[in-house]
């Protein structure tokens, strides 16, 4: 009896097996926090054959990367460590097409926090995504299609956010008169309702109190997890560094961040699928824990999040 093939040399049968695979990986690396040795392995196949010249499943893979580039970034790099080159060498033209459809369709369900974006960081020479003078979208600029702004005002802060959380945020090495605060913002947003990203450092000893207040769990590491106790004392036990929670309802966000913050989530393309959905809590809020520390990502619309940075008063920070 022939050796049955491994999956991963099984090319996918409907649009929907592929989209499963994808966001099963997004919700992976997300919970952990981590790539595995199949991630890792698939991203340097692709940045090796970068290198060399093209030609059959190589060539065919590069071709439905391309593709996914064209919708954005973060898309891109997903498909990168989910799928295989067998994978797409083996899966029908016409299924190709249609998942690209549905990444286009659901492009804001694979944003990815700038945490989980930092997993996949590499070096200029050895990037997962191109240079934008190597995509098929020219920017106007050859410059990075992002800018990062750091360190916001105590003064601007306390007005965006109130002063329950300014209290708790970091200050920066700076001076106490400037606060942890990182936001990124597209340099050409394609519409105002695309998202912006910020985040937050807490002050070690308000991570918990935040946890409560947001996600009504209380989260203590304990030697090598973290416990996770939910409401009813249900125990949750998470065996990595590091854990991210998502999931926070309208008036927490009120309690928490501020009326400013409420209207630059409420605003953005990805809150308002949600609601058509009819999910109640977003997503466009994570907490990342560690052994010390925790960080807030929210994810804004850059109409909003625009109004937000002038207020806070951050400043591009140097590269």
């Amino acid at each position: 009896m022939p050796a049955q093939r491994s999956r991963g040399r099984v090319g996918f049968k409907n649009v929907e097996s592929g989209w499963t695979q994808l966001m099963e990986t997004f919700n992976d690396i997300e919970l952990s926090l981590r790539l595995t040795k199949g991630h890792i392995r698939r991203i340097e196949k692709v940045m090796e054959d970068k290198k060399t010249k093209r030609s059959g499943a190589s060539l065919k893979q590069h071709k439905f990367l391309r593709r996914v580039l064209a919708i954005d970034s973060d898309s891109y790099t997903l498909c990168v460590a989910a799928f295989s080159q067998n994978q797409i060498d083996s899966t029908k033209a016409a299924i190709l097409d249609g998942l690209v459809e549905r990444i286009r369709e659901r492009r804001n369900d694979t944003i990815m926090s700038p945490t989980m974006r930092s997993l996949f960081d590499h070096s200029e020479d050895n990037r997962i995504v191109p240079l934008p003078q190597e995509t098929n979208q020219l920017l106007r600029s050859t410059s990075e299609p992002w800018v990062e702004l750091k360190y916001a005002e105590r003064a601007g802060t306390k007005e965006v956010f109130g002063q329950y959380l300014v209290d708790r945020i970091e200050n920066t090495e700076l001076s106490d008169d400037w606060k942890a605060v990182i936001m990124r913002l597209p340099m050409w947003p394609p519409d105002l309702s695309a998202p912006c990203f910020m985040s937050l450092d807490l002050c070690e000893e308000s991570t918990k109190e935040v946890a409560m207040a947001l996600f009504k769990v209380e989260v203590t590491w304990v030697t090598d997890a973290f416990w996770v106790v939910h409401d009813g004392g249900l125990l949750q036990i998470i065996p990595y560094s590091q854990h991210t929670m998502k999931g926070v309802l309208d008036e927490d966000i009120v309690a928490v961040f501020g009326a400013d913050i409420h209207a630059a989530i409420t605003t953005c393309s990805i809150r308002a699928n949600e609601l058509r959905e009819g999910h109640g809590k977003t997503k466009c809020i994570s907490m990342t824990f560690s052994k010390s520390k925790a960080t807030i990502d929210l994810t804004l619309s850059v109409m909003e999040g625009v109004k937000i940075q002038k207020k806070l008063g951050v400043a591009a920070a140097s590269r």
